[in-house]
């Protein structure tokens, strides 16, 4: 690959800007998170909660918490709206969900006119530990009026809306058992490209899977993002043999795999260590930072890819550019998403990202 370093930041920092000029709309989740972090191990998180359970009951200190905006969709909008992206989400939520959306979600390009507040919020607990030496993060949630948030909750100014918009992000599959109706009705309504992120698919049912899946080979969705664990986890539903390499490694054979099965334009997957996009197979590694959270990472990477895809970037460039916005993000104790200048900041300090990663068997 022909890629210098510098000539792919210079190409970076020079379209960062343009992005005031772009829209998206994103749907349909917005949870309210409280995040528990410790500094303690999973096995002495877990001995500790035995200790505790053991005399009925009592306290746990030495952690740190805290009240953010949580749910994929509410989260890729606040980390696209620090960039300059005019958002507009279509989240499900009740009257308090919307007083945090305005909070959370203040003095950024972010049009909230079109949240639906009838219903009950999502609210997560994300306790933060570490496993096997990485930072690792456990969710314990409450799916609210997103367990079947559908295409009837949809109203006409909605669809008016997705048909104006360049992108449509569609996130948290998984949690709303209405998802493969509300996706479907929105491909046969909206022409614009669609950005699907699904979350965990081993909380579903095997039904669910399949009519998703199914929608997928028929082309419903123009871009799909995985983690190593959603990519195995479909691909193996088509047929795909894993070799017996380590998750991470085998995760790129299993997203190329899925690029060869998938009506899908493009498949972007994210790891712990490296990034890469399907059909092309570009790949690059991931900053080298020591993150102060994980929760919502994940969230801020599709973000990248979203403004990537939305300034018309080289797939090599849309990963590189999604791994800056993620590791910005990770690094910063105050939980905001970066803005342009402060992203522009990180990438100047941060060039040697772009060596590819080293000793992956893939």
């Amino acid at each position: 690959m022909d890629y210098p370093p510098e000539k792919v930041l210079e190409n970076l920092l020079d379209k960062l800007g343009e992005l005031v000029s772009h829209s998206v709309s994103v749907l349909p989740d917005f949870f309210i998170d409280r995040i528990v972090v410790t500094n303690r191990s999973f096995s002495e998180l877990v001995e500790d909660l035995r200790r505790v359970a053991e005399r009925k009951g009592g306290n746990i200190v030495g952690v740190r918490e805290e009240i953010i905006r949580g749910g994929n969709a509410a989260n890729t909008a606040s980390a696209l709206g620090a960039l300059g992206v005019r958002v507009y989400p279509i989240l499900i939520t009740g009257r308090l969900g919307r007083a945090l959306l305005e909070y959370f979600l203040t003095s950024m390009p972010v049009d909230l006119s079109y949240v639906k507040t009838w219903g009950r919020e999502s609210m997560t607990v994300a306790l933060e530990t570490s496993y096997n030496g990485e930072k690792v993060n456990i969710m314990i949630s409450d799916s609210g009026s997103l367990e079947c948030f559908s295409i009837e909750h949809l109203e006409e100014r909605d669809f008016e809306l997705l048909e104006r918009v360049e992108l449509v992000g569609f996130f948290n599959w998984a949690q709303n058992k209405c998802a493969n109706k509300l996706l479907k009705g929105i491909r046969e309504h909206v022409k614009t490209p669609l950005f699907l992120d699904t979350s965990d698919p081993r909380i579903v049912d095997n039904k669910r899977v399949s009519e998703l899946i199914d929608m997928l080979v028929k082309g419903y969705v123009d871009y799909l993002s995985l983690n190593e664990n959603e990519a195995l986890f479909y691909a193996e539903k088509l047929g795909y043999k894993s070799h017996g390499k380590k998750l991470v490694e085998e995760a790129y054979g299993a997203a190329k795999y899925l690029s060869e099965h998938l009506s899908v334009e493009k498949i972007f997957l994210h790891t712990t260590r490296y990034t890469a996009v399907f059909p092309s197979g570009e790949i690059a590694s991931v900053f080298k930072v020591d993150p102060v959270r994980v929760t919502g990472a994940g969230d801020t990477w599709n973000a990248g890819v979203i403004a990537g895809i939305l300034l018309g970037l080289k797939d090599y460039e849309k990963i590189v550019l999604a791994n800056s916005v993620a590791a910005c993000y990770i690094t910063r104790v105050d939980g905001r998403h970066c803005g342009v200048e402060e992203l522009r900041k990180f990438l100047s300090n941060n060039p040697g990202i772009l060596e590819l990663p080293e000793g992956l068997a893939i």
